[in-house]
């Protein structure tokens, strides 16, 4: 009798075991794209917005304001759209369509990114003389309220 009494027991434990690996959170590497979201309620501060429309076809065509682009000179296309005036926020508005191929769409998705630091960094060098990345972080804070980018995605069906 006590021989089936620890089984039973054990069996438990077993079962409870079980029961909380399954449920508890797995942490697992994310390999997406890392984005942020201002919370809501924030600081606000009023930019004169420049919006440059990226489209991105299913064929892995990109068209950045009404030119067609090679992935190549994605960077150099984006830049010279890019208004370094203080105060303008620069805004990517990247459109496409649901048959594009995520492949594809993280690909402009990071050469925005990109475009992004390289636009940062010529900033940096010209007020500074420094690279963006050589510089404090009270410096980089300035340049980027000053000189404000945001990526907006555009999912059409």
């Amino acid at each position: 009798m006590l021989a089936s009494a620890q089984s039973s027991v054990a069996d438990v434990a077993f079962l409870l075991l079980v029961f909380f690996m399954i449920i508890s959170n797995v942490k697992t590497n994310d390999y997406g794209i890392s984005t942020s979201i201002d919370k809501e309620g924030g600081k606000t501060q009023e930019y004169n917005d420049k919006v440059t429309e990226v489209w991105l076809n299913s064929a892995g065509q990109i068209v950045v304001a009404g030119e067609e682009v090679s992935k190549s000179g994605f960077k150099t296309q984006i830049l010279k759209n890019m208004d370094p005036s203080e105060d303008v926020r620069n805004v990517i508005m990247l459109k496409s369509k649901n048959d594009v191929s995520y492949p594809d769409f993280l690909s402009v998705l990071d050469l925005t990114k990109q475009s992004f630091k390289t636009f940062h960094s010529e900033i940096a060098k010209k007020s500074y003389s420094m690279a963006y990345e050589d510089l404090q972080n009270i410096e980089r804070n300035e340049i980027v309220s000053r000189h404000p980018v945001a990526l907006m995605e555009d999912v059409l069906d």
